[in-house]
């Protein structure tokens, strides 16, 4: 355990579960990523060079040398991008970790400085688990968990939920368990109390 998690934990605070992203499974989805978007640059490169003559931009006839330096520029940006996610997923990789108490959920990341994410069991709403076709196939999925967290996109994209995530976690199912447990029985605790009074 890290010791930026040991220094959080509460006086009797028992962990039931720690863990972290599959190496293999983020890797594998970050070198997908980074080849569709080094294809995409590809792409773009093609159909926006133009061979010899002009060409338009913003409705000014230019020198075609114009516009590929243009198109090529984007199409190399976005091909360093794509080579280097697999570097950055790795490097997330190897800092992010989950934490599953008794009290909470706690999710550890961040390249420079340590992030840490405290969730209690009352403020989580829903959880779910999510499971793609490199999870099915390496046994890894992502838990998602919404404690009622709202992302407000532009005037006319609205609004969405932003939820935690425990990502690419071995038996992903069996780690949902642990977090259905305690969300379960903290609900009952309340409701018992409520009736109580």
């Amino acid at each position: 355990m890290s010791k930026e998690i040991q220094s959080i934990l509460e006086k009797n605070e028992k962990i039931v579960w720690e863990g972290k992203q599959d190496l293999k499974a983020t890797m594998i989805t970050s070198i997908i990523s980074a080849v569709f978007l080094i294809l995409f640059a590809f792409i773009i490169k093609g159909l926006f060079s133009s061979g010899t003559g002009s060409c338009t931009i913003r409705g000014t006839v230019r020198p075609s040398a114009d516009c590929n330096f243009w198109s090529n520029a984007v199409a190399y940006l976005i091909m360093i991008l794509g080579a280097s996610s697999p570097i950055l997923a790795f490097l997330y990789q190897r800092v992010t970790k989950y934490v599953i108490t008794e009290k909470r959920l706690l999710l550890k990341s961040g390249l420079i400085g340590a992030d840490m994410v405290s969730i209690y069991y009352d403020q989580i709403k829903t959880s779910f688990v999510k499971v793609g076709l490199i999870g099915k196939i390496l046994g890894t999925g992502s838990i998602l968990i919404d404690t009622g967290k709202i992302s407000h996109g532009g005037r006319d994209s609205g609004s969405r939920v932003e939820y935690d995530k425990f990502n690419n976690v071995k038996k992903p199912y069996e780690v949902y368990k642990h977090v259905q447990k305690r969300t379960s029985s903290r609900k009952e605790n309340l409701y018992a109390g409520k009736a109580a009074e």
